[in-house]
C-alpha cells in the first residue's frame, strides 16, 4: 500500500516589516543665553526736508534731519529664546538732494539705541525680530557752504530723544557667525541750540522753525554681521 503522505500547508513568509523612520522634527533656532556682537551699515531716508535753495534750472535744493548713510556696532543679550536686548552705537551723515558743484551740506548725529526685540524663528538656522525701543540722538550739526563766495551757516542741536521701531531676518552661516537684512523707523526732532553764520554767532530767533526745530525722523534699511559667544 502506499505510504499516505501527510500534507502541511506551506509556511506563509513572514509580514514584510516596513518599519518607516519617525521623522524628528527640526529644532529651532535658540540663541537664549548667548551674546552677540555686531557691526551694521545704514542707509535711508528722512520723512521730511528742509529746504535751502534752488538750483540754475529752479529745482528745490534741501536737507533732512533722518536717514543718510552710516553705520557703527553693538552688543546683544540673548534674555530668552523669544527675547533679544541690543545696544547699538552708531554714526549717520545726510547730504543735499540733489547734490550741487557749488554748494555742500550736511547733517551729521550721533546715536544710542536701546531695543527689546521678539524673536520668532523659522528653521535652525535663521529667525525674524521685531522690536521697539528708545534712542538718544547726538552731536546733531547742519552744516551748508557756498563753494564760490564766502558763505557758511552752522547749526548744532541738543540731544534729543527718540522712539524707533525694527524689523529684520537673522541668518545663521556657521554656528556662531549670521548675517541679518532689515529696517528701521524711527521718530526724533531736534532742538537748536546755537547757529552760526560765516563763524559769528547768530540769535537763533534768525533761524527757521523747521530748522530750529528740526524733524529727523526717517526710515533706514539695515545690514549687519554679528559673531555669538555663549
Amino acid at each position: 500500500t502506499a505510504r499516505s503522505q501527510e500534507v502541511r500547508p506551506e509556511q506563509a513568509p513572514p509580514p514584510a516589516q516596513t518599519q518607516q523612520a519617525s521623522a524628528t522634527p527640526q529644532e529651532l533656532l535658540n540663541t537664549a543665553g548667548k551674546t552677540r556682537l555686531s557691526l551694521h551699515g545704514v542707509l535711508g531716508f528722512g520723512f521730511d526736508q528742509v529746504d535751502v535753495g534752488t538750483t540754475i534750472s529752479g529745482d528745490t535744493v534741501s536737507i533732512s534731519g533722518g536717514g543718510g548713510l552710516g553705520g557703527g556696532a553693538g552688543i546683544a543679550f540673548g534674555l530668552s529664546r523669544s527675547l533679544d536686548l541690543d545696544l547699538d552705537l552708531g554714526f549717520q551723515v545726510g547730504g543735499l538732494t540733489p547734490a550741487v558743484d557749488n554748494a555742500d551740506g550736511s547733517f551729521t548725529r550721533g546715536y544710542f539705541l536701546a531695543t527689546l526685540k521678539y524673536k520668532k524663528p523659522t528653521s535652525d538656522t535663521g529667525q525674524f525680530k521685531f522690536g521697539a525701543g528708545l534712542g538718544i540722538y547726538y552731536g546733531g550739526k547742519m552744516k551748508l557752504e557756498l563753494t564760490n563766495v564766502y558763505f557758511s551757516e552752522e547749526v548744532d542741536y541738543d540731544p534729543a530723544v527718540g522712539l524707533h521701531f525694527t524689523g529684520e531676518f537673522e541668518r545663521f552661516i556657521s554656528p556662531n557667525v549670521s548675517f541679518n537684512i532689515g529696517a528701521k523707523i524711527y521718530f526724533v526732532e531736534y532742538e537748536a541750540k546755537t547757529y552760526k553764520r560765516n563763524s559769528a554767532e547768530q540769535p537763533l530767533s534768525n533761524l527757521r522753525d523747521d530748522v530750529r526745530k528740526l524733524n529727523g525722523s526717517g526710515m533706514d534699511i539695515m545690514i549687519g554681521i554679528n559673531t555669538y559667544f555663549n
